[in-house]
This record gives structure tokens, sequence and C-alpha cells, in this order.
């Protein structure tokens, strides 16, 4: 699986990116941001880890 942007994880899990972003605050659903790449990406464990 590849790696989904937030707005992809948005719109398949119909979560807001707010929700994500707070996740990902408190250590919850951590991003796997990628090194000179400003969105937050989701690797297939935290996709299902949303699931």
């Amino acid at each position: 699986m590849e790696l989904m942007t937030i707005s992809e994880v948005t719109k398949a899990f119909n979560v807001t990116t707010r929700m994500l972003r707070y996740y990902d605050e408190i250590g919850l659903l951590p991003s796997a941001r990628k090194e000179n790449y400003s969105y937050r990406v989701y690797d297939e464990s935290a996709v299902r880890r949303l699931q």
C-alpha cells in the first residue's frame, strides 16, 4: 500500500483534517512525513489503526 495524504484519508474515512491533526498531536495516529514533503502522509499501519 502506498502512503496516503491527509486529504485522501479524510475522504476515504469521512473524518476531518482537524481530527487527524489532533490525533497526530496527541500521538494516537502519528503521520509519517517524508523529508521535504509538506503534507502529512499515513502509512498502512496508521490507516488500519484508524479503521
